[in-house]
């Protein structure tokens, strides 16, 4: 039988008001706020988050969705304080299944993911540039067949491994003209049949920029290689969930504190 207590206090300053279960944990609607300025508005289930609720962190990260035992599962928004943003699919506080991340710059992602890295098929959209990537990813890079398309109509399909073209491509010109092409590593080493030298492929540099294509993780002046990953991207990361309080941006078990209260 579920009881209603104005405000529950504890010693570290944190408070919770709402409806408890008969062993006095969390259980229903509530508002929990931590000492540190988290907050968790929304349903419990004997002392955890279950159901859909809202968290508003300290950091100015916030968090819109479904939860299951403490720990975000299903679908849910997260939005990041620096204008980051996933809307997609979590199981056990982790980016998980189809979901599409938005950063601040208007680079895109939309494809699947699996414990909050891209993997599986994937489409990544520059904003700035309009060029775009759509192919297979594994462990949060591009690796297996894909396509690079430039916004000039040029486009580059082939396979990848570790964020860059290896092994053989067919590279399509913005004039529909094409030639097939081997890869080592990001390196050009074959055009037509025929060895390049140098890694030089000898097209034309108006609208071919296959330097550009080498490692899209790291960030540069140059929009294409404006990838938005590496440490922006570990701020996607929300699992952290052993602390008794919210800690950085995970699920949470204050059953403990309720017992202690009661």
């Amino acid at each position: 039988q579920a009881t209603m207590a104005k405000q529950v206090k504890f010693d570290d300053g944190s408070f919770y008001q709402g409806a408890l279960n008969s062993e006095g944990q969390p259980n229903g609607p509530g508002y929990y706020k931590w000492a540190n300025g988290d907050v968790y508005d929304g349903n419990w289930v004997n002392g955890k988050q279950d159901g859909s609720g809202k968290c508003e962190f300290a950091s100015g990260n916030f968090f819109e969705g479904a939860w299951s035992q403490g720990k975000k599962r299903g679908y849910g928004k997260f939005y990041w304080a620096d204008g980051d943003r996933y809307d997609g699919d979590w199981d056990n506080d982790q980016q998980e299944g189809r979901g599409i991340y938005t950063y601040a710059s208007r680079n895109r992602y939309d494809g699947n993911w699996k414990a909050d890295k891209k993997e599986g098929r994937g489409i990544f959209t520059w904003y700035q540039s309009g060029n775009k990537y759509d192919g297979n990813w594994k462990d949060d890079k591009r690796d297996g067949f894909g396509e690079f398309r430039w916004s000039n109509g040029g486009k580059y399909q082939g396979d990848w491994t570790d964020n860059k073209q290896h092994g053989k491509g067919v590279y399509t010109a913005p004039d529909g003209t094409s030639v097939e092409r081997e890869y080592n590593m990001g390196t050009l080493v074959s055009e037509g049949g025929k060895p390049v030298d140098d890694g030089n492929s000898g097209g034309d540099a108006d609208y071919e920029d296959t330097s550009a294509l080498g490692d899209l993780g790291a960030n540069s002046d140059d929009d294409v290689n404006d990838f938005d990953g590496g440490d922006d991207f570990e701020m996607g990361k929300v699992d952290d969930s052993s602390s008794s309080s919210s800690d950085e941006d995970g699920g949470v078990d204050i059953g403990s504190q309720f017992e202690e209260f009661m």
